[in-house]
């Protein structure tokens, strides 16, 4: 999905753009919290998180620069390269806001306005 999203391609992955989103909560819970690193790891929760930030961004969701930056956190696959090059996605998550946004999200911020 995140290569067909570079290259404006998501038609060819309708079904998958669909079914992932709702996927991913349940990776995120208390109970999958216990379950081994080895059967869900850190990796592959920033990847579904990159998948979905990198979504977001292609429907000009800035809440997908939030994600891709929690996918940078947890850390996600990069084993298909240039495809998971992480500086693609970051300037397609710094394109997000322009300088307006930014200011007013720091301000939000710094006023206590804005959660957590």
């Amino acid at each position: 999905m995140i290569a067909h999203a570079q290259r404006g391609r998501l038609d060819l992955v309708a079904g998958l753009v669909t079914e992932l989103p709702p996927l991913a909560p349940p990776l995120f819970s208390e109970s999958a919290a216990k379950v081994p690193a080895y059967l869900i790891g850190m990796a592959v929760r920033g990847t579904l998180l990159l998948a979905l930030g990198v979504l977001a961004l292609d429907r000009g969701d800035r809440t997908g620069a939030r994600l891709v930056a929690l996918a940078e956190r947890l850390g996600f696959l990069r084993n298909f390269q240039p495809t998971m090059t992480p500086a693609g996605f970051r300037a397609a998550a710094e394109k997000a806001d322009g300088p307006d946004e930014l200011r007013l999200a720091a301000l939000d911020l710094l006023s206590g306005s804005a959660p957590g």
